[in-house]
C-alpha cells in the first residue's frame, strides 16, 4: 500500500515538473500583418551632443550628431563653467 501511494506521488511530482509547449492556433494572414506592421516601425533618435574646446583662452562648444556623423550648427562662445 505505502509502495503503490510513493510511486503515485512521485508520479504526480515528475508530471508537474515538466515543461507544456503552449501552442497558440493562429492563422497565417493575422500573423504576417503583425510581422509587417513590426517591421515598418524603426524608432530611433539621433544622439546629439556638445564638444568643447578651448581656442586662444575662448571656451568654445559646437553640437556633434553622433549618429550622423555630422557637426549641427557653427562654434559658439561657451558660457558654461
Amino acid at each position: 500500500m505505502k509502495k503503490n501511494l510513493l510511486k503515485a506521488m512521485c508520479l504526480t511530482m515528475a508530471l508537474a515538473c515538466m515543461p507544456v509547449p503552449a501552442m497558440a492556433a493562429t492563422n497565417s494572414e493575422s500573423v504576417s500583418a503583425v510581422e509587417t506592421a513590426v517591421e515598418s516601425a524603426e524608432p530611433r533618435a539621433d544622439v546629439i551632443y556638445y564638444v568643447h574646446t578651448t581656442v586662444n583662452g575662448v571656451k568654445l562648444h559646437r553640437l556633434w550628431n553622433e549618429t550622423r556623423g555630422v557637426w549641427v550648427g557653427p562654434w559658439k562662445v561657451c558660457d558654461c563653467k
